[in-house]
């Protein structure tokens, strides 16, 4: 999921954008907007839409920011039945992240609300941290029954690890992932202590899988 697509998913699921089908739409209506779905201006060389929701709402967005949108907010789209007010009852929404205690650790804003939005919707709890650094101190004074963490940042996340295996060593496990673009560093990250590696770009709520499993696996010890 690029930058743009976390933008307008962050949006949806705050309620930010609409879900429904546009009345109207139309192209090229000019420049120098800014895009409503990505916050970023509208040059010359982009194709604008104008979505008009019945006369109560008009929107600007680039012509990828407006397949984006309706890519998000199509029936096979998983966010949809909260975002139009589903009971989180309902069996379409996947809670079984109750209960759950997750840190999230990643100097990215984008990336790190996203993961955040995510996890929440699956039912967990969630902490954010922005460095290693700061999760460091997150750990002395909390426990979270999962860590789910960035490799490349500044301050590095194989650092994180180091002081989370010296946690376990004091008989508290913190199952720890790594989100990482680099495919070939799974045998190290694995070895470093990291239970498990996602990709990216990586798909929100299939780290929620992996989360519950790892999250199950702790509370099964």
């Amino acid at each position: 999921m690029d930058a743009a697509a976390r933008k307008i998913y962050a949006k949806l699921l705050n309620g930010l954008l609409p879900t429904q089908d546009p009345v109207k739409c139309w192209g090229r209506i000019g420049t120098g907007h800014i895009c409503d779905a990505c916050n970023d201006e509208i040059d010359g060389t982009d194709v604008e839409h104008e979505l008009d929701f019945g006369g109560h709402l008009t929107l600007r967005f680039h012509a990828a920011c407006d397949a984006i949108w309706r890519d998000l907010t199509s029936q096979s789209a998983a966010p949809v039945d909260v975002l139009a007010g589903a009971s989180l009852e309902s069996p379409m929404v996947h809670r079984d992240l109750e209960g759950v205690h997750v840190l999230v650790v990643d100097d990215s804003d984008d990336s790190r609300e996203i993961l955040r939005i995510a996890l929440e919707y699956c039912g967990a709890l969630v902490t954010t941290a922005e460095s290693a650094e700061r999760a460091k101190r997150i750990l002395e004074n909390l426990r979270p029954h999962v860590l789910v963490t960035d490799i490349s940042m500044p301050d590095d996340g194989l650092r994180l690890i180091r002081e989370v295996k010296a946690v376990a060593q004091k008989g508290i496990d913190v199952p720890a992932i790594a989100v990482t673009a680099h495919r070939l560093r799974r045998e190290e990250l694995l070895a470093e202590g990291f239970v498990e590696l996602v990709e990216k770009p990586l798909d929100p709520f299939a780290l929620c899988g992996v989360v519950r499993q790892h999250a199950q696996a702790r509370r099964n010890t």
